[in-house]
């Protein structure tokens, strides 16, 4: 199981650098969240995901999601 959730992480960066909000969006369920860390906010749900994606590509259009490092513990998959 934390073999798949690595894996679905990892399609997840794939999605948010190809910019697919339809992707982005169905990758989290209908409560899902996104935490930015570096600002400490999170968003919750579709419309929140969409914008909180919109956002940062607009703020930053040359940026490139890397997934450099992954840690796995049970069902959690956070990634670096």
């Amino acid at each position: 199981m934390a073999l798949d959730n690595e894996r679905i992480v990892g399609q997840v960066y794939k999605i948010a650098e190809a910019m697919d909000m339809a992707g982005w969006v169905a990758a989290f369920t209908e409560n899902g969240t996104f935490t930015g860390e570096s600002i400490g906010v999170t968003w919750k749900g579709p419309a929140e995901l969409r914008q909180q994606a919109e956002n940062y590509h607009r703020a930053f259009p040359d940026m490139h999601p890397e997934l450099l490092r992954s840690y796995v513990s049970g069902n959690v998959v956070a990634g670096t």
